[in-house]
């Protein structure tokens, strides 16, 4: 159970960056309940209903985890360093700036972590996300 209460600034940037993550998270279920959680996120965003985001992702453990990484890093849990474990390099490695992308519309945003990987098209408008002038991690 999350207990935390963030801003709704930063309720409504989780809702937009967790969007895209939303079928590796729910793998476990059926198509319709990350598609279903996926409309009402960005139903809750297009009101700017942060109240609404939180409630929504907070619901389903594997979300609320995401969540709770987001809020500790700052930024969507996949862009964070990864642990070491056996075989790694020693030493403090540096973060890799990854680009920001967001649906023009705006209740969507991703980082790309690697140019192999295909910028994706928003659910809700079927619009390919496009480079932001925010900042990456």
């Amino acid at each position: 159970m999350v207990t935390m209460h963030p801003d709704p600034g930063t309720v409504m940037e989780i809702g937009r960056f967790v969007r895209p993550h939303l079928p590796s998270l729910l793998a476990d279920q059926p198509e319709e309940a990350w598609s279903a959680l996926d409309g009402e996120v960005a139903d809750a965003l297009r009101r700017s209903a942060a109240q609404d985001v939180w409630a929504a992702l907070v619901r389903h453990p594997a979300t609320a985890e995401w969540v709770v990484g987001f809020l500790r890093e700052g930024v969507p849990p996949e862009t964070t360093p990864a642990t070491r474990g056996p075989g790694t390099w020693p030493g403090k490695g540096a973060v890799v700036a990854a680009p920001r992308f967001d649906c023009p519309e705006g209740d969507c945003s991703w980082f790309r972590r690697s140019p192999a990987r295909p910028v994706p098209i928003c659910r809700t408008h079927g619009l390919r996300l496009i480079p932001s002038a925010a900042s990456s991690p």
